[in-house]
């Protein structure tokens, strides 16, 4: 079947199938079948190829179709080769995905410690490091798992999964992709729009305060003239100091 789906015809019902005996053949129909009895074949040429198969080119629609007699009744085993026209182009789309967000993380890095103040930036990385491991590492894995496991179809004994629902995957996979980018982007727009019309993030370099403090500092004519109070020079350094610490 397409996107690895399993016939189960009604032509096998009397063949006493076991439900949990799972060994997908390839029909020559190119049809997937769940096993060789499923598949209706009665004879084994080697352990991978199984003949007379009464399923095989049979139409599902219809209960009891029998199937052309110059048709090959064959079955292999393993599913058949899947029919995927798009693979090149959701990797190439995949992989510009992948490359320009990457060029958003330094820029991103840039934001964060320039967003604080000098003496809170070690704390500021710090606090990154520590939310995108909570956010992002911890949880990550644990949603993906549980999605994948979701989409699985036939389970075995030793808990692993045999088959899984490839459409149900892939809708289930982008589409929670889908989710955490977007709210990403929804954060990143509201945290622009803070910054571009509030009238209290103001901030002032480092460079700007030193230029400021060489400013106050008393020239040689005046030393020379005795103008300068060196306590008073001394008040106004202290003051900005503080001003910066704050």
């Amino acid at each position: 079947g397409e996107n690895g789906a399993l016939s189960m015809l009604e032509c096998a019902a009397g063949c006493n199938c076991d439900p949990q005996n799972f060994f997908p053949v390839c029909g020559a129909d190119n049809r997937n079948y769940f096993s060789p009895c499923h598949a209706g074949c009665t004879d084994v040429l080697d352990s991978n190829v199984f003949v007379n198969c009464s399923c095989v080119f049979s139409d599902p629609a219809v209960v009891g179709t029998v199937p052309p007699a110059s048709s090959n009744q064959t079955a292999s085993a393993g599913l058949c080769p899947p029919d995927c026209h798009n693979f090149f182009p959701y990797a190439f789309s995949m992989f510009f995905m992948a490359f320009f967000a990457t060029l958003t993380i330094m820029p991103n890095f840039v934001i964060y410690v320039r967003s604080v103040s000098e003496v809170d930036k070690p704390l500021a990385i710090g606090f990154m490091a520590f939310s995108t491991t909570v956010l992002g590492w911890l949880p990550g894995p644990v949603l993906y798992g549980i999605l994948v496991d979701s989409c699985c179809k036939i389970w075995t004994s030793a808990g692993a999964c045999s088959l899984y629902n490839l459409p149900q995957f892939r809708f289930r996979f982008h589409f929670l992709l889908l989710i955490c980018r977007g709210s990403s982007m929804a954060l990143f727009i509201i945290v622009f729009l803070i910054v571009t019309f509030s009238k209290t993030f103001e901030f002032q370099s480092h460079t700007d305060e030193i230029e400021e403090a060489a400013s106050l500092a008393p020239s040689k004519e005046k030393l020379e003239n005795g103008k300068v109070s060196t306590c008073e020079h001394d008040e106004k350094r202290k003051e900005i100091e503080t001003n910066w610490k704050l």
